[in-house]
Formats: C-alpha cells, sequence, structure tokens
C-alpha cells in the first residue's frame, strides 16, 4: 500500500513538472490549438492582455481579452476584443459586477444589452428598467423586485397572467399576510396561499377562508395531525 502511494505521488510530482510555469513556455507546444489554450489559461488568470495577443485563434483571442478586461473590471478595455458578441459579454459582465446600469446602456450587442439591463435592474431594484424588456424578461425581472422588496404594486406589472399569480402569492407568503392572497385571483393560488401562511404562522383560523371545501379540510388537518402526535389539544377557529 505504501509503495503504491510513492507510485502515485510520483506521477503526480512529474505531471506537475512537465506543465508550463509561465506563458512563454506555451510556444514549446507542438499542438496550435493545446497551445492557443495554454497561453488562453495563463492569460485569464492573471491582468495582463499579453499572452491573449498569441492566441491565433480569432474566437478565442477575443474571449481571451474580453475575459481580462472583466477581471480588471477594465470596460475601457473591452474594445480590444473586437468581435461585437465578446465586447458585448465585456461590457455586460463588467456592468453587473458594479452594478452599473449606465454602462448596461453602452453596451453595443443588443442581446447582452438587455441581459444585463435585467440582471442589474433585479440586482438593484430598479423597476423603471425592467419596462424597457421583452415581454418574459420584463415580466422575470418584475417578478424578483417584487418579491424582493414585498411589494404587491409590482406584480401588477407582470403582464402574463401565470405569472403575475405567482408572484401575487410568493408575496403573501414572503409577508404572511393573509390579505394579499386574494390578490392572486385564482382559487387554486388563494388556497395554497392561506394554507401556507396558516401553517407558517400556526393560525388555524386562516384555514376557515379557503373556498374549496376539500382545501379547508385539507389545511384543518395540518393542525389536527400536529395536535394527534404532540398529544396536545385541537387549537379552537373562529369564523
Amino acid at each position: 500500500m505504501k509503495v503504491g502511494l510513492a507510485v502515485v505521488i510520483l506521477v503526480l510530482l512529474a505531471l506537475a513538472g512537465c506543465q508550463p510555469k509561465e506563458g512563454s513556455d506555451c510556444q514549446n507546444t507542438a499542438d496550435g490549438p493545446a497551445r492557443n489554450n495554454c497561453y488562453y489559461e495563463f492569460a485569464v488568470n492573471s491582468t495582463s492582455t499579453e499572452n491573449c495577443t498569441k492566441i491565433t485563434s480569432g474566437a478565442l483571442r477575443s474571449g481571451c481579452l474580453a475575459k481580462v478586461a472583466i477581471n480588471n473590471n477594465s470596460s475601457e478595455a473591452c474594445i480590444q476584443a473586437q468581435d461585437p458578441k465578446s465586447v458585448g459579454y465585456c461590457y455586460a459582465q463588467i456592468s453587473i459586477n458594479m452594478k452599473d446600469m449606465g454602462l448596461c446602456q453602452q453596451t453595443p450587442d443588443n442581446a447582452w444589452r438587455l441581459a444585463c439591463i435585467k440582471q442589474v435592474a433585479m440586482a438593484t431594484n430598479q423597476s423603471e428598467s425592467c419596462r424597457s424588456l421583452p415581454n418574459e424578461d420584463r415580466d422575470e425581472c418584475f417578478g424578483a423586485i417584487a418579491e424582493q422588496t414585498k411589494e404587491s404594486s409590482m406584480c401588477e406589472e407582470v403582464l402574463k397572467g401565470e405569472a403575475r399569480k405567482a408572484c401575487h402569492f410568493k408575496v403573501a407568503i414572503a409577508t404572511l399576510n393573509e390579505s394579499k392572497c386574494p390578490l392572486t385571483e385564482s382559487a387554486t393560488y388563494e388556497s395554497m396561499c392561506y394554507t401556507q401562511i396558516a401553517a407558517k404562522t400556526g393560525n388555524s383560523s386562516i384555514c376557515l377562508k379557503i373556498r374549496y371545501e376539500e382545501m379547508r379540510q385539507d389545511c384543518l388537518d395540518l393542525f389536527n395531525s400536529e395536535n394527534r402526535d404532540s398529544g396536545a389539544p385541537k387549537p379552537a377557529v373562529s369564523a
């Protein structure tokens, strides 16, 4: 067992010794793609673009320059990536890292600009910025802000009906406010909302607000089951 372990250690040390110690060692790698990957790995783990410029693959070189610019939080350096998608990715990631909506607006690629706006808006609760997004992204943006701020009014900005119901449901649960349950405008969501809040608050009387008899009884049974298990008397419920 000890001999086997010693052999493994020696092999690992030998392999480690074969690894390039500096970017300049990458030129000794005969295979072109492997050499490019070598330069890329050294570059993205540093703050210098020197090794990026040695990469012969245009796409990988652009990605490398963008990644180093992101590492440095330097939007000015993004333009060096040249490829529009890489430049857009670079601007967007720096904007998201810095939570800078103004920088998002400067992102040249439209897809990355919209992704940037959504992420920064949700991170900073800038609900007005959600309005400039396509419908599905807009709904996700307003929904996330509603849940974070616990503001039901944000849910009303959600366009898709099912997403709006889910938004009101999440806010009601987050605030443990059963008066918000009817805002879901769905008997099913409303019933689940009352049930969860009743369970979380230990208030069985909330179950009585459920319109569906079967779901109302399921809610009350949660408390009956708990009391049977604990041997405690049943909680009093009032209409």
